[in-house]
């Protein structure tokens, strides 16, 4: 069947549907507690300086639409974020019917994506989440058409929007070595000169990427985007007892970080703490202190990260009794999801050196399958807490590769019915 005779105008109307039940189902409180710093850092942005805890891109936006709309600049963003969904699963769908043969299984795929209630939910809060999920889809179907298609187009857009995505979310820095990766293989096997355009297109991605962390390291000490690794990584650290104090150079901080330790109240105090440190002894002490800390406590830290990880996916199953705030109930609905998501990964690794590679799509089946690795290992790494929230953009890849999975064992067992 011809690719433009599998996709129907329904999924455009699944999109719509998707969204209004989205924007129904949404918190009455459309701010959440971290779109204040995405403000914050629009006006720094806007005074010629790079702010300390956000990248560009949201915080640009939300000053967009503060400057046309006001104190309702909510809606032009909430109104962006739900096109830009539409359009997501428009290519989700168009995606779906590369690697998926049976008719029925191709709905389910693309329906799990426009009706899954995490998908659903994000797109009425002003927080990074929803446009990194579409804009993912969209960056990801880019590089599959460009395979189908070889064109220039796919080539320059799939660039700007990994742009976007490393510049509204720091933890898509992964993407940067798979991209490089992707255009690489593609030289060899495919047309030359295009692909060394994409080659050439990915290493201007990296340049500027680089380019910004070494701007950032000029204005606070320290290279990379943001302070937001040193953040969690700092909460993570003294929530498992691994801050080295024998790390800390200066004594006086040493002092401080130590009596810090004990008058945490709340989770969230640590960011307060860790904020105050960067204030009196600056971003590279911190920064020091942390890859210090994690060096000389290398293995009680990856043992704390599992125990982590494991206790939070665990504990997510009674989510909606236990908790009551919005963002914790996406962000453990989430982690449940990622915690079963590790199996099934298990599960699609045996199955693709069974079977799948036998395909014609078998490198994008790999891509993806590192994609939703690269996202797993953020995740686990970097999140002291809220799983779901690193992890939610791993979804779309996991149902494309579960549509991979399920279209498989279906025509497997058609066949032995034949």
């Amino acid at each position: 069947m011809k690719l433009k005779n599998r996709i129907k105008p329904i999924f455009l109307l699944y999109a719509l549907i998707a969204a209004l039940l989205g924007l129904l189902a949404g918190p009455p409180n459309w701010i959440q507690w971290d779109t204040e710093s995405y403000v914050k850092a629009g006006h720094v942005l806007l005074n010629g300086t790079l702010d300390v805890f956000r990248t560009p891109v949201y915080p640009f936006l939300i000053s967009f639409f503060r400057i046309f709309l006001g104190e309702w600049f909510s809606t032009g963003i909430i109104t962006l974020q739900v096109l830009m969904f539409i359009l997501s699963v428009y290519c989700f769908s168009l995606l779906c019917s590369y690697f998926i043969k049976n008719h029925l299984v191709y709905n389910i795929t693309v329906a799990l994506y426009a009706f899954h209630p995490t998908m659903l939910m994000w797109q009425k809060l002003i927080l990074t989440e929803s446009l990194s999920i579409s804009v993912m889809v969209i960056f990801i179907y880019l590089l599959v058409k460009y395979i189908h298609d070889n064109n220039y187009s796919s080539i320059i857009l799939s660039q700007l929007f990994l742009i976007f995505l490393l510049f509204l979310r720091p933890a898509f820095v992964y993407l940067i070595p798979l991209n490089l990766i992707f255009w690489g293989y593609w030289m060899a096997k495919k047309n030359f000169i295009r692909s060394l355009v994409g080659m050439l297109g990915a290493l201007v991605v990296a340049a500027f990427f680089g380019y910004y962390c070494y701007s950032f390291e000029k204005q606070y000490g320290i290279w990379g985007t943001s302070n937001v690794s040193d953040v969690n990584q700092y909460w993570i650290l003294s929530e498992a007892g691994l801050i080295d104090l024998n790390a800390i150079p200066n004594e006086q901080m040493k002092i401080d970080v130590e009596r810090f330790q004990k008058v945490i109240l709340y989770r969230s105090d640590h960011i307060i703490l860790f904020n105050i440190l960067q204030r009196r002894y600056g971003l590279s002490a911190c920064h020091d202190m942390v890859v210090n800390s994690i060096k000389n406590n290398l293995g009680a830290y990856i043992k704390s990260r599992i125990k982590s990880f494991w206790t939070e996916g665990t504990a997510s199953v009674g989510c909606w009794e236990e908790h009551r705030d919005l963002l914790t109930r996406l962000g453990l609905f989430t982690s449940l999801n990622f915690f079963q998501y590790i199996t099934f990964l298990i599960i699609y690794i045996v199955m693709f050196f069974c079977y799948l590679r036998k395909n014609r799509m078998w490198f994008i089946s790999v891509y993806l399958l590192l994609i939703a690795g690269g996202g797993m290992f953020v995740a686990i790494a970097g999140a002291p807490n809220f799983w779901g929230r690193l992890a939610v953009t791993c979804i779309p890849v996991s149902f494309l590769l579960f549509g991979q999975e399920l279209d498989f064992i279906y025509t497997k067992l058609k066949n032995k019915e034949c």
